[in-house]
């Protein structure tokens, strides 16, 4: 009996006090635990600090929060030494630092840089490389983290062009008028050519496919020289025609505008957006248009440099 009464007035003498936590950090603590976007160990530490202010011991805030009843009596001391910010993490010393804040400077000056001779632009090894050159040593993938981190691409490229031509936002509002309000009674034509189209066939037949046995075709080819394509695509309709010749000459445009006159149904008008080509703007392609006036009609697209 002694020894009972013994073990009873010994746990009772060591369990702890509730928490003295003050009406602020009481309503900022339970933000935390309600909280969706907040990290689960804060909002952890928050509900360890309610719990032992409510006079919860540690083992039960340990069965509670999922958390070792020792770790539980650490946060239960930062709290009641340092209050709300002693639930933070300290800073760690953690590896010092092996790059230079100098070092990720240079590498981005020797991105604006011109790449090394006979690249187009710069790769992670090249810098590495220009790097160890500086006396840096440090390697490629540390270098792509650096860029990473940066948000630096040098691989990517962005273009843009200036129009020098006075009449561009009157040309540019017609074109984009043209695709966007379908004219009543009329037909539009987005019309264009390729030039350069290589005429190849296959040196032997290609062999149609059997059971058990794929199509084959041969490998080699020959060459027939180059043809252009005239292409012209209805932007309302979508209905396409095509013509092939041998050059964008301005007699071959003037040729192909017939077809399109002769594809337009009676009564409707022709619009052709067409491009700045040379050969859209002869003499012959302006008495072709006076010719068919009331039938046709070309809209030049926006001049640009080159």
């Amino acid at each position: 009996m002694l020894a009972l009464i013994t073990v009873m007035c010994f746990d009772g003498c060591m369990r702890l006090l509730p928490l003295v936590v003050s009406d602020e950090d009481r309503d900022e603590l339970a933000s935390w635990v309600r909280s969706r976007t907040i990290d689960h160990r804060f909002a952890q530490r928050a509900r360890i600090v309610l719990l032992a202010a409510d006079g919860v011991s540690n083992r039960q805030i340990g069965d509670m929060v999922g958390m070792h009843y020792n770790q539980v009596a650490v946060w239960r001391s930062r709290y009641g030494e340092f209050g709300v910010d002693g639930l933070y993490d300290e800073e760690r010393a953690g590896r010092p630092l092996v790059y230079t804040h100098d070092d990720v400077i240079r590498i981005v000056a020797l991105m604006t840089e011109t790449p090394p001779d006979g690249a187009t632009r710069w790769t992670m090894e090249a810098l590495a490389c220009r790097m160890h050159e500086h006396g840096c040593a440090i390697s490629a993938s540390q270098v792509w983290r650096i860029c990473q981190a940066l948000d630096l691409k040098p691989w990517q490229t962005e273009s843009w062009m200036t129009s020098h031509d006075p009449d561009f936002w009157e040309k540019a509002a017609d074109v984009c008028g043209l695709y966007l309000n379908d004219p009543e009674h009329a037909v539009v034509w987005s019309v264009d050519e390729k030039s350069q189209v290589q005429a190849k066939s296959r040196v032997n037949p290609t062999k149609p496919a059997r059971p058990g046995t794929p199509r084959r075709r041969d490998h080699g080819y020959q060459r027939h020289g180059t043809v252009v394509l005239f292409a012209g695509l209805n932007v309302h309709d979508g209905d396409v025609a095509g013509w092939v010749t041998d050059s964008t000459r301005s007699t071959n445009f003037v040729e192909f505008l017939g077809d399109l006159v002769r594809y337009t149904p009676d009564g409707l008008e022709l619009h052709c957006i067409v491009d700045n080509l040379s050969a859209h703007n002869t003499p012959g392609v302006e008495e072709f248009l006076d010719k068919h006036l009331t039938s046709s009609c070309t809209t030049p697209q926006p001049m640009h440099p080159g």
